[in-house]
């Protein structure tokens, strides 16, 4: 019984002509190449812990368009950010550099992990201190893609706990 439901469904499915035709890169699965070169930059303002604002930007290039893992539609950037925010106890500049991870879900959503290093200057007005020091930077969020050149990011950093929102220019 069980073989004659999987060949029934096998003869449904490939008699369906969407199932029959080869996809085009827009899914998580990939057949087509994208282009080297894409690059990406776009103003982001985000918030720190329980009562911080900042404002910043990123810029990205993508040196590996098709990613490491050839049979998904995933491609590797190298991104650079710079953040400066402040709250009634502190003032903050914080410098980044990473290696973003997307994966292509669908035409509409790429998600993506960012393992990368930090620079942070901060200077707390209670203490009247000022702090420099480095370490790692980890965030993971999405792009929801308005059209192939422009599309909205949402990402959470990990180590500094910021939530940051943009709209990102592809070009």
């Amino acid at each position: 019984m069980k073989i004659i439901s999987a060949t029934i469904a096998a003869l449904i499915l490939s008699a369906n002509p969407a199932f029959a035709e080869e996809t085009v890169e827009t899914y998580f699965v990939k057949n087509n190449k994208t282009p080297y070169g894409t690059m990406t930059a776009g103003p982001m303002v985000g918030t720190y812990g329980a009562s911080g604002f900042e404002i910043g930007g990123k810029f990205s290039f993508e040196p590996f368009p098709n990613g490491f893992v050839q049979p998904i539609n995933d491609s590797v950037s190298f991104e650079a950010g710079i953040f400066r925010g402040q709250s009634e106890h502190w003032t903050r500049m914080v410098t980044s550099i990473s290696m973003r991870w997307d994966f292509n879900l669908i035409p509409l959503w790429t998600v993506f992990g960012a393992p990368g290093i930090a620079l942070r200057n901060e200077e707390h007005k209670d203490f009247n201190r000022s702090e420099n020091n480095s370490g790692l930077a980890f965030s993971v969020g999405g792009f929801f893609n308005v059209s192939e050149k422009q599309a909205v990011r949402l990402e959470f950093d990990y180590v500094d706990t910021t939530m940051r929102a943009g709209y990102i220019f592809k070009f």
